[in-house]
């Protein structure tokens, strides 16, 4: 129902060939085989259950598409029970909006950006969140087997510097901005909206860049709302 795929009996195979046997997969390739010698194996009795603690658990950016790095992947119990899209989707607004709704983009210098390249929307506009949430709907509207829909920003620098986002803002542990508590508030107030009519349907979105620290004060994310870790 979610996207994934089951590969229980398989992980079960390596866990216990990395428990009992010893053997260690360290990168892809055969290189990175580690098998011990051994005269014998004893196995105690067992009785083992497992499951993963993410539901989505992946090592991105490795040439996953390369036969060599899909085994390691394998042997690494890497996989997912729960399909997520979280690639970068701030042009589900149009950069047309702008001529109506420019404050629905950031502003610099006092004044709002009229969108190009990678541009930037104000995270914490109530018009912007909501219209950011009709368009997750009207996604899962025209297509109702979809399970997820991305509220991931755009790459690159350029955040909004209105008054309102600007007060979210923190320095990250080293001296750098910081704007994940106002991308966390957009997160969750799309999230909220969409929760309305979609109850059963995922937002997701990048923790990255500008906005891969933690806030420093606790934050309570939104049910339906996944965050992915894309530390680089």
């Amino acid at each position: 129902a979610q996207g994934g795929t089951s590969t229980g009996t398989r992980n079960a195979a390596y866990t216990f060939i990395e428990k009992f046997l010893g053997v260690r997969w360290l990168m892809p390739g055969p290189h990175g085989d580690y098998v011990p010698k051994m005269t014998s194996v004893t196995i105690p009795d067992q009785d083992l259950q497992g499951a993963p603690f993410f539901l989505n658990r992946r090592v991105p950016y490795t040439q996953e598409n390369r036969p060599e790095v899909k085994q390691w992947w394998a042997r690494q119990r890497l996989g997912w029970s729960l399909s997520l899209y979280h690639s970068h989707n701030w042009t589900a607004i149009k950069p047309e909006a702008f001529t109506q709704h420019p404050d629905w983009f950031a502003e610099s210098g006092g004044v709002r950006v009229p969108p190009a390249g990678r541009y930037k929307l104000c995270t914490t506009n109530p018009g912007l969140i909501q219209a950011f949430a009709d368009a997750a709907i009207a996604y899962f509207d025209a297509n109702p087997q979809a399970t997820c829909f991305s509220l991931s920003p755009a790459d690159s620098g350029g955040w909004c510097e209105c008054a309102n986002c600007k007060a979210l803002y923190e320095t990250d542990p080293n001296g750098e901005l910081s704007v994940t508590p106002a991308i966390i508030h957009f997160y969750n107030g799309v999230a909220q909206i969409v929760a309305k009519k979609y109850p059963q349907k995922l937002l997701a979105g990048y923790v990255y860049a500008a906005y891969v620290y933690p806030p420093s004060k606790p934050f309570k994310l939104a049910p339906n709302m996944f965050l992915v870790w894309a530390p680089s």
